[in-house]
């Protein structure tokens, strides 16, 4: 029985020994994975200059990154608008409110026509802001 263990470990050592370890395929996979953690970083670092050149106000030239850099402006600029519009939606709403109880007709049956025009006029400002939104999403 000692025999037939020796005879197996011997043969399987004598199979380990036969094995290489790829070890030119492992390099490559790690140098890949460093080399794709570089390019992430590269392009977070690309993002960030981006948005400093957008909030400057210098000129710019004709790179690639000069045209994200003014998609980033015209973004910044539909954004603030969108935030304006809804700022002012909501102090036209509170002041609708205001009315409102100020005159005592808070009933939805019978509605003030100062009331309902402010209100309309909040939902015009809302859907403008909203398509300052859309016009941020698709430009």
């Amino acid at each position: 029985m000692f025999k037939t263990h020796y005879v197996l470990l011997l043969f399987f050592f004598y199979l380990i020994s036969k094995i290489c370890i790829p070890g030119l395929h492992i390099s490559l996979g790690v140098f890949l994975k460093f080399y794709e953690l570089l390019l992430d970083e590269c392009a977070k670092l690309d993002e960030k200059i981006a948005y400093k050149l957008a909030e400057d106000s210098s000129e710019l030239g004709n790179s690639r990154l000069d045209d994200l850099v003014k998609k980033l402006r015209e973004a910044k600029q539909h954004e603030t608008a969108a935030a304006t519009y809804f700022t002012e939606a909501k102090a036209v709403e509170e002041y609708a409110c205001y009315v409102a109880n100020w005159m005592g007709t808070d009933q939805p049956q019978n509605p003030n026509p100062l009331v309902q025009q402010l209100l309309e006029h909040s939902h015009t400002l809302k859907q403008k802001a909203e398509q300052e939104v859309w016009d941020t999403m698709h430009s």
